[in-house]
């Protein structure tokens, strides 16, 4: 479900009323496979939902794959985040919350979505 992963970042940061405060702190990462898209390169909407959520907060969002760079920038172009996000290889920098459609321990939180 989208909102639960969002409602507890906000948990995390005091509520509504401090997030803004505290949303620099805050790097958010997605995997490309299985979270922002299917098997078939379909976007999995909850997700963009979310991720474009983060960015819309002004949250430091990253979208990598274990499929390199130009892969997840594809794929960053195909779903309209070009320039909005940042795209790096897969666990290369430290994250505060890791979105994943697998189990992983990439970030200080972890979302199995």
């Amino acid at each position: 479900m989208v909102d639960r992963p969002y409602k507890s970042l906000l948990e995390l940061v005091g509520g509504e009323d401090h997030r803004r405060q505290f949303r620099e702190r805050f790097t958010i990462a997605f995997d490309v496979d299985g979270t922002l898209i299917d098997h078939e390169d379909r976007p999995l909407y909850r997700n963009v939902e979310l991720l474009r959520r983060f960015v819309e907060d002004g949250m430091d969002v990253i979208v990598w794959s274990g499929g390199g760079v130009d892969y997840a920038e594809r794929f960053v172009r195909k779903l309209g985040f070009e320039g909005l996000v940042r795209v790096i290889a897969k666990g290369n920098e430290q994250v505060d919350i890791a979105f994943d459609d697998e189990k992983v321990n990439l970030g200080r939180i972890n979302y199995e979505v």
